[in-house]
């Protein structure tokens, strides 16, 4: 396993005592599967929001691009809801840029959109997969369901197969959290 997680994540919580945070998990995701030293930013702001994006985007070793934050259907709340990002404005900020790499959103109901909005999202950003959630999940069932996506994305060479293992050996929390995963098939019959 070659590739790293570039982890943007969001303000949880007003309150500047708050620990929750993924840094741990992406910490653990990167030695566990020796991957390289991850990369982990912290915003609250659409600008700064772009600017890290611009930075994984220019970052070839690390092919994981994890977005945790407060979410609601087809968007990123950036600060506690006040801020928000579209999956639009991010599929033009992402435009043909994510060529093998796997977009993961480690966020609540963000990806509850139909499956032709996913796909058109998908194929925008040019990303190998893009997962996360349509329903709202529990923090560390959460977590420990992006420990095994992310895991899986990168063991196998195919994102079905990351999913067919999921749907196995996860489904009763797949299902309660409402996990997708969508990614290109070969399938002469699929669109690409």
């Amino acid at each position: 396993m070659k590739t790293g997680i570039f982890c943007v994540e969001g303000e949880w919580d007003r309150n500047i005592r708050h620990r929750s945070s993924v840094r741990l998990l992406v910490e653990f995701l990167s030695a566990a599967n020796r991957m390289p030293q991850p990369i982990y930013r912290r915003t609250a702001t659409r600008e700064e929001f772009k600017r890290q994006v611009g930075k994984w985007l220019k970052t070839k070793s690390h092919g994981v691009g994890y977005f945790a934050f407060h979410g609601m259907k087809g968007a990123l709340s950036l600060d506690d809801d006040k801020t928000e990002i579209t999956l639009d404005e991010l599929g033009e900020i992402l435009e043909g840029k994510c060529g093998g790499k796997h977009l993961v959103f480690g966020s609540c109901k963000t990806l509850a959109i139909d499956s032709d909005t996913l796909t058109n999202f998908r194929r925008t950003t040019k990303a190998r997969s893009v997962s996360g959630y349509s329903k709202s999940p529990d923090w560390i069932e959460g977590s420990a369901l992006d420990i095994m996506l992310i895991t899986n994305l990168l063991h196998f060479t195919q994102p079905s197969a990351a999913k067919a293992w999921l749907e196995k050996n996860c489904r009763g929390l797949v299902e309660k959290y409402g996990v997708v995963i969508s990614y290109r098939t070969k399938d002469a019959n699929v669109p690409a």
